[in-house]
């Protein structure tokens, strides 16, 4: 723990997203129960409490391509909230391609939220739902075989950025997923120009933290995470410059 917190320190990092699983099927004879779920969910809690951060993304075991969350999420959580609550946590489950928007996994995220009330459990986005162009490599692997196996994370779930209109109250964090941007700040996948004054539009206050997906090489995440950064950057500049100099987030 000293030397966690002496690296924050050094690096001039502050904690954000505790990234952790609800493996229902770590069981092969049997799925895992509500109770154990939510076992599973207070350990992380407290964990990502004692290390500074101020959200958990839970991902729960799928029983579907659409990433339907196992029956058991909902009890898991909601046995949780308390002590998300008493920590000043928030519990994150992650919108992710092929899982669109506008879609029932979503659906039953935010009925949740509205049924109980509660202000420790919200949605991430994850941006790769927005990507609207091809890839054309995918970390380096056997490209042809994703595309047969998995041709949605190929081609792109193709999101409408406007479907943002409908769930961002309840988006503190985005995982802003990327691929590729060339020397001339152009994102090859992912809709930036888009997604930055809509996100500025709807006065988001929450985080962007940088995803990375593209090659592997050796040094080319740092300079794409660069490049992320400035092209956020400029098209926030150019939305002010637009709107008065008005800062909506």
């Amino acid at each position: 723990m000293d030397h966690w917190f002496a690296q924050l320190e050094r690096y001039g990092l502050e904690p954000t997203n505790f990234a952790c699983w609800v493996d229902t099927r770590i069981q092969i004879d049997r799925n895992m129960s509500v109770e154990e779920g939510a076992v599973q969910i207070a350990q992380d809690l407290r964990l990502a409490h004692r290390l500074g951060f101020k959200f958990i993304r839970p991902k729960f075991g799928v029983i579907d391509r659409t990433l339907t969350p196992d029956p058991i999420w909902e009890g898991a959580v909601e046995r949780s909230l308390d002590l998300a609550q008493q920590l000043d946590m928030m519990i994150l489950p992650e919108i992710h391609a092929p899982t669109p928007i506008r879609h029932p996994v979503t659906e039953g995220y935010v009925n949740f939220i509205e049924r109980t009330g509660t202000k420790n459990f919200g949605l991430m986005i994850d941006t790769g739902i927005f990507q609207d162009r091809p890839l054309d490599a995918w970390g380096g692997g056997d490209f042809e075989a994703i595309k047969k196996g998995a041709p949605e994370m190929v081609y792109g779930t193709k999101v409408p950025v406007d479907h943002l209109d409908d769930i961002i109250q309840y988006v503190p964090f985005i995982q802003a997923k990327f691929h590729r941007i060339n020397e001339n700040l152009h994102d090859h996948q992912i809709p930036w120009d888009r997604i930055v004054p809509k996100l500025k539009a709807l006065g988001y206050t929450g985080y962007l933290s940088s995803e990375y997906e593209g090659a592997r090489d050796p040094w080319v995440a740092i300079e794409q995470v660069r490049r992320q950064h400035a092209l956020v950057r400029k098209l926030e500049a150019e939305y002010e410059a637009a709107n008065g100099g008005l800062v909506d987030a």
